[in-house]
């Protein structure tokens, strides 16, 4: 019994061990690239309208893309849906760095006027040609903080 006993323990082991090793490897491309997926439930109000929304950012080396998944409510509580992505490029400037919206997707499924939108979101996510003045800042060994004028916005693991 005691024999069997060790065996189960060591298969055990050998089992935990390779699978550390398998997740190590396989997160190990990403964090050599510097890409990081940051995701946050974001809401955002003015006097006409409400937005609540799920905005990700897949950032890469140089570039990236933006999602915003959710719906936007006006004054008569009417719901429309957002749904799209914004590929963007990461460009040096002197008073830091910026994202540079390269091409606003909308997915089928999106029935919000880019009016409306306008009225709540930056530019940024409306229409392609525009900068966002984002700080990218390393919070702790693996960690990366995503701050919009200067504040903490999103934590990446």
């Amino acid at each position: 019994m005691k024999k069997k006993n060790k065996v189960v323990i060591s298969a055990v082991v050998a089992v935990f061990l390779i699978i550390t090793v398998v997740v190590y490897f396989y997160q190990l491309p990403s964090r050599r690239n510097n890409t990081f997926v940051c995701s946050a439930r974001v809401v955002i109000k003015n006097e006409d309208y409400t937005l609540y929304t799920l905005l990700s950012f897949h950032l890469g080396r140089s570039e990236g893309v933006a999602a915003l998944s959710g719906y936007m409510e006006d004054g008569q509580h009417r719901e429309t849906m957002i749904n799209r992505y914004i590929h963007f490029t990461e460009l040096e400037r002197d008073e830091g760095k910026q994202l540079h919206s390269d091409r606003i997707v909308p997915a089928s499924n999106e029935n919000v006027s880019t009016t409306a939108l306008a009225a709540v979101l930056p530019d940024f996510f409306v229409e392609k040609g525009y900068l966002l003045n984002l700080q990218r800042t390393w919070a702790g060994e693996n960690s990366l903080m995503i701050l919009v004028a200067g504040f903490p916005a999103i934590l990446c693991d």
